[in-house]
């Protein structure tokens, strides 16, 4: 099922989630069960706060994972990560046909793949931890997490990870 929105000069992404999510509720047959954004991701009309926006990802999608291309001079990867992050997606820059050939086929993998959704990471006692970008860690990823600690200071023990896991909390402690 494929669903598209009129081209203009301006987009409002809180219409166009708010659209996709009634599509989503509406059971029909081949029912949506994902959800593909193509552009820049630019706010320009109605909501433009990305924290507003991934909210309503992660309630109006009901589950459905955004999965976002972003493309264009202008283009905002920061709202598309926010959005897919939400809603247990990925969003992808591709600069080559090759990496768009690489995105189509992980699509058609993804409903499989095991995923935490909604990650922070925290790692006790040191501030300024750099995460990947990607709010969500599917199964078989090696993400690589910064952090400095100051020279008088003792080193981490230990690296938490908090997500979502369908519709579960997550939290697991790994050593280092």
């Amino acid at each position: 099922v494929a669903h598209s929105f009129p081209t203009r000069r301006s987009s409002d992404l809180g219409v166009a989630l708010d659209q996709i999510g009634e599509a989503l509720a509406t059971p029909s047959e081949g029912a949506l069960d994902q959800v593909i954004y193509i552009g820049d991701g630019t706010p320009t009309w109605g909501t433009t706060d990305r924290a507003a926006l991934a909210e309503r990802a992660r309630v109006g999608l009901h589950g459905a994972p955004l999965y976002a291309l972003s493309l264009g001079k202008r283009e905002s990867r920061d709202l598309l990560e926010a959005l897919s992050g939400a809603s247990g997606g990925r969003t992808s820059r591709p600069q080559t046909l090759a990496q768009v050939d690489a995105f189509v086929a992980f699509l058609e993998r993804a409903p499989e793949v095991r995923r935490i959704a909604q990650v922070e990471v925290e790692v006790p006692g040191i501030e300024g931890v750099r995460a990947p970008i990607s709010a969500t860690w599917f199964e078989g990823e090696r993400p690589v997490i910064h952090f400095r600690a100051e020279r008088d200071q003792a080193l981490p023990t230990r690296v938490i990870v908090r997500g979502r896991a369908g519709d579960e909390a997550f939290e697991q402690t790994l050593a280092l």
